[in-house]
C-alpha cells in the first residue's frame, strides 16, 4: 500500500512542478482537490518520508543482491507449523553463513560438485563473489537464525 501512495505522489509532484512553471493545460478539478488532500494525509501520516520526496534525496541502501532466475533455485515454502517449516535452503542461504570469502567458494565448489547447481549459476556466484563481495548476499545469517526466525 506504500508503495501505492508513493508512485501516486511522485506523479502528483512533477504534476505540481509543471503546473507551476506555468505548463497548466486545464482547470484544477475536483480530482486534483482530492490528491491534494491525500497528499496532505500522507504527510500527516509519514513526514519524514514526504519530505524526502519532496527534496528528490531518496536513497536506499541495498544490503543483498540475487541474480539469478526465479526458477534456477526454487524455495519450496510449505505453509504448515511456521513461517520456514518445509524451507529447503538455496544456494545463497548457505553463502550468507559463511564468514570468509574461502568458506563461499567451498561452498559453491561443494554444490556445484554435487550438481545442486549448474556450472553457469555457479560461475555468477563467483563472478557476484569476487566483484561485489560476502555482503552483497545479504547480512550474515548467524548461528541458531532458523530456530529464532521459524
Amino acid at each position: 500500500m506504500l508503495a501505492r501512495w508513493v508512485n501516486m505522489l511522485v506523479k502528483e509532484k512533477s504534476k505540481a512542478r509543471r503546473i507551476q512553471d506555468g505548463e497548466r493545460q486545464a482547470p484544477e478539478t475536483e480530482r486534483q482537490d482530492s490528491k491534494a488532500d491525500q497528499w496532505q494525509e500522507f504527510r500527516r501520516r509519514f513526514p519524514h518520508l514526504a519530505t524526502e520526496l519532496e527534496a528528490s534525496q531518496s536513497r536506499v541502501r541495498i544490503d543483498g543482491v540475487r541474480w539469478e532466475d526465479a526458477d534456477q533455485t526454487p524455495a519450496d515454502v510449505s505453509p504448515s507449523h511456521g513461517k520456514l517449516a518445509g524451507y529447503s535452503p538455496d544456494p545463497i542461504d548457505f553463502i550468507r553463513r559463511c564468514e570468509t570469502k574461502e568458506q563461499a567458494l567451498e561452498i559453491i565448489a561443494f554444490l556445484e560438485k554435487r550438481k545442486e547447481i549448474d556450472a553457469a549459476y555457479a560461475e555468477s556466484l563467483r563472478h557476484q563473489l569476487q566483484t561485489r563481495g560476502l555482503q552483497s548476499f545479504g547480512s550474515r545469517k548467524t548461528w541458531g537464525y532458523y530456530e529464532r526466525e521459524g
